[in-house]
């Protein structure tokens, strides 16, 4: 999605393993400068998923949050009571589905 804008319309990251660098606001304030047309980007994890996820995830949230951006589109969801090995299916049909 960052290093190939629009190689796809959907991108789904269930449980992401935190990758710091990627949570920064300015990265989709610029992708979606680079977008030709509209993506989703649809991000989820369970509430007892790991310390590390459920931080990473939820600053990428409150980044995303607090920027406007035209052709890039994204939706979070908190699983309840799922964790890292049991949030999988049901983020990959809600973000089918987003």
């Amino acid at each position: 999605m960052i290093n190939k804008p629009g190689l796809f319309d959907k991108y789904i990251a269930s449980s992401p393993t935190p990758i710091m660098s990627l949570i920064d606001s300015d990265i989709y304030l610029q992708l979606d400068n680079q977008l030709a047309s509209d993506i989703k980007f649809y991000i989820s994890y369970g509430s007892k998923d790991m310390k590390q996820v459920k931080r990473c995830a939820s600053r990428l949230i409150e980044n995303l949050s607090n920027i406007q951006t035209n052709r890039f589109h994204w939706k979070n969801e908190i699983f309840y009571g799922k964790n890292h090995n049991t949030s999988d299916r049901m983020s990959i049909i809600s973000g089918l589905n987003y």
